[in-house]
């Protein structure tokens, strides 16, 4: 996901497929550059996802990553 340039902020999101259930997640950011602050890194248990906001001071814009950590849902 790009985050704009200027002190903009993007939420993204990484949500676990059908089947299965959110266990951790977390966010990457591609050129480990100093601009992007995280604002937010936490689980949805609500949407079975991963949110994270990403926060860009720089004069470029940057890509980020979040993921979320899955595991097949066991019944019971």
């Amino acid at each position: 996901m790009l985050v704009p340039a200027g002190g903009s902020i993007q939420d993204i999101t990484a949500t676990c497929p059908a089947g299965t259930v959110l266990t951790g997640g977390g966010v990457v950011n591609q050129l480990q550059n100093d601009d992007i602050h995280w604002t937010a890194s936490a689980p949805d248990t609500s949407t079975n996802s991963w949110h994270v906001s990403a926060y860009n001071s720089g004069a470029t814009p940057q890509t980020v990553q979040s993921y979320a950590v899955c595991i097949p849902a066991t019944t019971a």
